[in-house]
This record gives structure tokens, sequence and C-alpha cells, in this order.
């Protein structure tokens, strides 16, 4: 699993430079995850993807909350996921960060 994190400065959730980066993953993946800021912006952003044929299949479209619940599921224990406080300082180590590059 391949994990590029790209970063954009604008409010617009499928500018052409991300629409991009979703073709090159589902390409080079064969699916693309795309992380927004709000439940609100998911519906938005989905609803957005439906109209571009090429990217209306095989994008996942989620919150970080919701992506991170997910990867616990697939990778993590039975365990209470960590506080949002924990969370953050778990995934700001550099020791996570390598260890998703290098998977």
């Amino acid at each position: 699993m391949g994990l590029l994190l790209y970063k954009q400065q604008t409010g617009a959730f499928l500018s052409n430079s991300i629409q991009e980066q979703l073709r090159a993953s589902l390409e080079r993946w064969g699916f693309a995850q795309l992380i927004v800021p709000s439940s609100d912006a998911v519906l938005l952003v989905k609803r957005q993807l439906g109209a571009i044929q090429e990217l209306s299949v095989g994008v996942n479209v989620s919150t970080f909350d919701e992506w991170m619940r997910d990867q616990w599921k697939l990778y993590g224990s039975s365990d209470r996921l960590l506080s949002n406080t924990l969370r953050k300082v778990f995934f700001s180590s550099r020791f996570w960060m390598e260890c998703l590059l290098m998977s």
C-alpha cells in the first residue's frame, strides 16, 4: 500500500492538482483515498466525483477520523482508539510515518 500525503491550501477539494493525484493513484494502485475536513465535505466531494467519469469509481472519501477508524479496524486490535490528543501525538511521531511509508 502506498501513501501519498498531499496538503492543499485552498478550499477546493477537487482542484485540478488533486484530480491529477487521484487519477495517478487509481492508475498505480487501483484505488485512491481522499481525506477531507468534515462530513459535509465528504458528501459534497462524493457528488462532485460522481460527475467525473474517470473518478466516479475507486475513490474513497472520508474525514480523518473515519479513515483512522477504518485503519484501526483493519490493522489494530479490538482495543478502543486513542483519544484525539494521543492520536495526534502518535501520528506526529517520525516512527509511525516511516512505518506507513515503508509498508
